[in-house]
């Protein structure tokens, strides 16, 4: 999933998603929403496997996370019951995900399944900016479609040819999405561009449940600084003089004495 993330409204981001959906059908991005209920999710996202359409785009998102979207971002074949029938059905996922929204929150195991690009505006108001090269982008991409488009196709195909002839990757392949990594990020890196993974990396450190996974290893530390073995009963006991690992465990739902509250 490409997500255009943003620190202010008016910032571009859903421009960007319509110029991208014009190079590669003629038409702006179709707005949609992806439910935050885990079976509404599923449903609206057996509901594009059935349309068969090329794009996803949920805008204004607040949070991307789920158990529906992931398999959907991983997997092709989705299986789901038919509306208003008693049986069930296999569609083929076919669509290219995106996603917009202002400094949006990646949970879980999602953020692995995310390509971010964060649009940083120093403008308080970012949409009454003046003085673009082009005052109507989408109207200029509209009109430059097939020179841009045979562009992006000679890139492809120049670097079919460079590896051909022994040129490199650009690191090891983006886990399960390999055919991805190798169609289009190495031809731009190669071709001179910015690493589209770059950006994985804040995000991924940005991620509330690695965050309190790396705070808790650390915590641990200042109750076993010597790599000594201990119960998680001792290391409750010594909380009150290791303030991280108290941070962290609370941070979990332990409590002081040991229990699991209902966070």
């Amino acid at each position: 999933l490409f997500l255009f993330d943003a620190n202010a409204r008016g910032s571009g981001k859903t421009r960007l998603a319509d110029i991208i959906a014009l190079l590669l059908t003629g038409r702006t991005m179709p707005r949609g929403t992806l439910p935050e209920e885990k079976e509404e999710a599923r449903k609206a996202l057996f509901s594009l496997a059935l349309c068969g359409d090329q794009l996803a785009f949920f805008d204004e998102v607040r949070v991307i996370q789920g158990q529906a979207l992931n398999a959907a971002l991983t997997g092709r074949e989705i299986k789901s019951r038919i509306l208003g029938e008693s049986r069930d059905a296999t569609a083929t996922l076919r669509a290219t995900f995106f996603a917009t929204g202002n400094n949006v929150r990646v949970h879980g195991d999602t953020a692995r399944r995310v390509v971010p690009a964060r649009l940083e505006s120093p403008e308080e108001h970012p949409e009454d900016r003046k003085g673009f090269r082009h005052a109507d982008i989408l109207a200029w991409v509209l009109a430059e479609r097939p020179r841009l488009v045979r562009a992006c196709l000679t890139i492809l195909r120049a670097h079919r040819l460079a590896v051909a002839a022994g040129a490199t990757t650009a690191g090891p392949a983006l886990g399960s999405f390999e055919e991805w990594s190798g169609r289009v990020r190495d031809p731009l890196v190669w071709a001179g561009a910015a690493d589209p993974c770059e950006g994985r990396r804040a995000l991924l450190e940005a991620d509330p449940e690695e965050s309190a996974l790396r705070q808790l290893l650390t915590g641990w530390l200042e109750v076993a600084p010597d790599g000594e073995t201990i119960k998680t009963q001792d290391a409750i006991d010594r909380m009150q003089r290791a303030p991280t690992l108290r941070s962290a465990l609370e941070e979990l739902g332990v409590t002081h004495d040991g229990k699991t509250s209902a966070k």
